[in-house]
C-alpha cells in the first residue's frame, strides 16, 4: 500500500462503517466494484482489461479486510505509537488517532461488523458501466 493510503489512515480514516468503506473504496476501488445489471446489483472485477462478475468476490473483499486491511491500519497505528513513545509527546501527537485506530482494529475483527462495511461499499463503489465493457460470467452476493 502505498504512503497516501497510510496518511489517509492516520489522518482522516473515521471509525464508523462509512468512513472504513471510502478506505476500501481508495484500496480497491480501480479492482472492484458494484453495478446494477437487469434485475439486480453484482459485484464485479476488472480484470484482463474488463469488468467481469465471478463467484467469491464478496468474500474476497471480506477477507481483504482481515487479511489485509486490518494489518495495514495495524501498522499506522505502531508507527504512531513509536513516534509517541520517542518524542514523549503523547497528546501533541494525537492520543485521540491512536484510540480511533484502536477502535477500528477492533470494528474489524467482528465478522457482523464486516458485513455492515461492505453493505456501505456496495453504494460507495457502485459503477455505471456500459453492457459491451464487460464480460459477465457467474456472479455471487
Amino acid at each position: 500500500m502505498s504512503d497516501t493510503i497510510e496518511t489517509y489512515i492516520a489522518e482522516e480514516l473515521e471509525p464508523h462503517h462509512y468512513g472504513i468503506a471510502l478506505l476500501i473504496q481508495r484500496m480497491y476501488g480501480e479492482t472492484y466494484a458494484r453495478r446494477h445489471n437487469g434485475r439486480k446489483e453484482e459485484w464485479i472485477e476488472y480484470c484482463d482489461g474488463t469488468w467481469r462478475t465471478r463467484p467469491g468476490i464478496y468474500h474476497d473483499l471480506k477477507n481483504k479486510l482481515s487479511s489485509e486491511v486490518r494489518p495495514l491500519i495495524r501498522k499506522v497505528l505502531s508507527t504512531l505509537r513509536d513516534a509517541c513513545h520517542q518524542t514523549q509527546d503523547y497528546y501533541t501527537l494525537g492520543s485521540d488517532k491512536l484510540e480511533r485506530l484502536s477502535r477500528i482494529i477492533e470494528m474489524l475483527s467482528d465478522t457482523n461488523v464486516k458485513d455492515t462495511i461492505l453493505k456501505e461499499c456496495q453504494s460507495v463503489m457502485f459503477v455505471t458501466i456500459e453492457e459491451n465493457d464487460d464480460e459477465s460470467e457467474e456472479s455471487d452476493e
